[in-house]
């Protein structure tokens, strides 16, 4: 094979007719995956991660006319944040919500949960409050273990392309319980992942609306 390592001379985009051919193709066989596998709208599950930071920066300020650039001054506290773990079913249910605060693992934070958490909300620590693989097994163990107790059915789970959904020893644990796991391709989440199309940010506005509220009180 006449091949060697290159240097790249340029970076080349998806074409928009290409996506959208391949996320029609995408969503048909899924549909009929589930069809031939799951066939149970309440056991067809998405689940799609995100990030809130405590302190939002403002979008706008009051500044002078003309300038380019402007800028808006803010503190450490925006850049602390924890993340989330969202999930819904085919039928609408709703999993428990998966909370990830940035804390050390067996710390004072993370023996404190069980008593701060509320009814119907799971919690879980990490270095540095991100989802990684380690907290999705526990996901996996806490929230979508206990949704498909009892059935004996086969269950599915949607993920975008997130390395951490990636785990082949999850992955093959899952087809041991008959669970299976479709990844939605690079650039499709926005577009075919409902999580990700029409949960996080009203979620995220409300949560942010509550932060202030508190803040102010």
């Amino acid at each position: 094979m006449n091949l060697s390592v290159r240097i790249r001379t340029r970076l080349s985009q998806v074409l928009a007719a290409d996506l959208n051919h391949g996320k029609t193709d995408f969503c048909r066989r899924i549909m009929k995956s589930f069809h031939n596998r799951v066939n149970n709208v309440h056991y067809f599950v998405n689940m799609d991660q995100t990030s809130v930071y405590m302190k939002c920066a403002p979008h706008r300020t009051v500044h002078r006319k003309g300038e380019k650039t402007v800028s808006i001054r803010v503190g450490g506290v925006n850049l602390q944040h924890f993340s989330l773990a969202v999930a819904v079913a085919l039928d609408g249910t709703k999993l428990p919500l998966f909370v990830v605060f940035k804390a050390t693992p067996s710390g004072n934070i993370e023996r404190s949960l069980p008593r701060i958490t509320p009814d119907g909300i799971v919690s879980a620590v990490q270095d540095k409050g991100w989802m990684d693989t380690a907290m999705v097994e526990v996901w996996h163990e806490k929230v979508w273990k206990l949704y498909i107790a009892g059935y004996d059915g086969e269950s599915g789970l949607l993920l975008d392309d997130y390395i951490c959904h990636k785990d082949d020893e999850l992955y093959q644990k899952m087809k041991s319980d008959k669970k299976h796991r479709w990844l939605v391709p690079p650039y499709f989440t926005s577009n075919v992942q409902p999580c990700n199309v029409g949960i996080n940010k009203p979620l995220k506005n409300r949560l942010k609306i509550q932060a202030t509220k508190w803040r102010r009180d």
